[in-house]
C-alpha cells in the first residue's frame, strides 16, 4: 500500500478520485490515508530522515562551524465557502499557511518549525519558535529576515536597496554570493515540492493533516538523497 500513500502525495488528488482508483468507496480511502501517513512517518524517522521539529533537537544535530539556510515555505488551502447563490459559487476565501524551512549546503533538510498561517511575519516566526543557536554557525538569510540576529551566528544576508540610492559595486557583489549560495536553500524547497500535496491548494481542514504532511514530504526529500 505504499504506492497509495505515496501516488497520493505526488498527485494531491480528491480523496473519492483516488479511493476509487484503488477500487475502493471515499471512505476507506480517507481510512487508508490517515493510516499509512503514520506509518510512513514511523518508517522515515527509524531511517532518520525526519527534519527536527525542535530548535534543541536542531542544536544537538548542528556542528561547529557548518553553512546552514533558512527560508519559509507556503501553500494554499481553502479555509470555507463563503457564499452559495443561485448554485453560483461567488466566492472562495483563500488562505496561506507557512513553515520555516531550515537546510544545509547539501539540500538536507534539518529543520521544519511548526505550520503558522502565512501572514505571520519571518523574523517574528523565528523569535516564537525561539530559534537559537548553541555552536557557531554561517547563517544565510534573504532580506525577509532583516532584525533577526542570534547569538552564535555570523549573518550573511543581503543588503537592501537604500530608497533613492544604488547599490555599491562591493554591495552588489556580495549580493550576487549570497544569492548564489542561498539558491541551495528553494533546491531543498524544490525537492519538496514534486509532491503536490504541499505545492498546490490543499483541502483539508485538519491542521495537523497539512503540518505532517509538509513533514513528510521534507523527510522522502531527505530519504531520496541519503539512499540515490
Amino acid at each position: 500500500m505504499l504506492i497509495f500513500i505515496l501516488s497520493y502525495m505526488k498527485n494531491n488528488p480528491l480523496q473519492q478520485a483516488h479511493a476509487t482508483a484503488f477500487n475502493m468507496n471515499q471512505p476507506q480511502g480517507t481510512l487508508w490515508i490517515h493510516l499509512l501517513k503514520k506509518i510512513l512517518n514511523n518508517t522515515l524517522e527509524k531511517a532518520n530522515c525526519i527534519p527536527c521539529r525542535t530548535v534543541d533537537a536542531l542544536n544537538k544535530f548542528l556542528v561547529e562551524g557548518q553553512d546552514i539556510l533558512i527560508n519559509e515555505q507556503n501553500f494554499l488551502y481553502f479555509d470555507q465557502v463563503i457564499l452559495m447563490f443561485k448554485r453560483f459559487l461567488l466566492w472562495q476565501k483563500k488562505h496561506t499557511i507557512k513553515n520555516l524551512i531550515v537546510s544545509d549546503l547539501n539540500n538536507n533538510i534539518l529543520y521544519v518549525s511548526q505550520t503558522w498561517e502565512g501572514k505571520m511575519h519571518d523574523k517574528m516566526m523565528c523569535e516564537i519558535e525561539k530559534l537559537k543557536f548553541s555552536k557557531k554557525v554561517r547563517l544565510w538569510l534573504d532580506s525577509g529576515f532583516q532584525g533577526f540576529n542570534p547569538e552564535n551566528a555570523e549573518i550573511n544576508r543581503p543588503k537592501k536597496k537604500p530608497k533613492g540610492k544604488e547599490l555599491i559595486e562591493i554591495e552588489k557583489k556580495s549580493f550576487q554570493q549570497i544569492s548564489r549560495t542561498r539558491v541551495k536553500v528553494e533546491d531543498a524547497i524544490g525537492n519538496c515540492k514534486v509532491f503536490r500535496i504541499v505545492k498546490e491548494e490543499i483541502r483539508s481542514f485538519i491542521d495537523d493533516f497539512r503540518d505532517l504532511f509538509m513533514v513528510l514530504a521534507c523527510a522522502l526529500s531527505n530519504f531520496k538523497l541519503k539512499y540515490q
